[in-house]
């Protein structure tokens, strides 16, 4: 139950910081999207995530401007497996001296395109809560 909570409470987080991207993603026009189709097994795939709490290394790579404060994401490995699309490569330039630069490259996730399948997980769960209601209902009358 507990993981629940934290899987609720992850969806909520990414609808909320994601609206605007929801917005232009439904905008109506179906001239643009082409090859829709409903996505699969998005429980299983969600709940396979490892959700992962860390720090990026702002001693090594002070030039980078990385934020200093504690950061949530997924383990990219199993984010690999079932959504590989939503790992994107991003690369900083920084200075390591005078007029010189280095580059670092870095993994990040795309929460946005992530928000449709937490919807679509939830409403599977749901599905299978109400299932369960109706179950412990017909028990019980019996």
């Amino acid at each position: 139950m507990k993981n629940y909570k934290k899987f609720i409470g992850l969806a909520l987080v990414l609808v909320v910081c994601s609206i605007s991207s929801l917005k232009a993603q439904n905008n109506g026009n179906n001239q643009i999207r082409i090859n829709e189709k409903p996505v699969t097994n998005p429980l299983k795939r969600i709940t396979s995530l490892e959700a992962v709490i860390f720090n990026y290394n702002t001693k090594k790579y002070k030039g980078v401007r990385l934020p200093a404060n504690q950061q949530y994401g997924f383990e990219m490995e199993g984010l690999a497996t079932q959504f590989p699309n939503l790992i994107k490569t991003n690369a900083k330039d920084y200075p390591s001296g005078k007029n010189s630069f280095k580059k670092v490259s870095y993994k990040d996730v795309d929460v946005a395109n992530l928000v449709p399948v937490l919807v679509a997980a939830i409403k599977e769960q749901q599905i299978q809560l109400e299932n369960l209601i109706q179950e412990v209902n017909l028990l019980k009358s019996k």
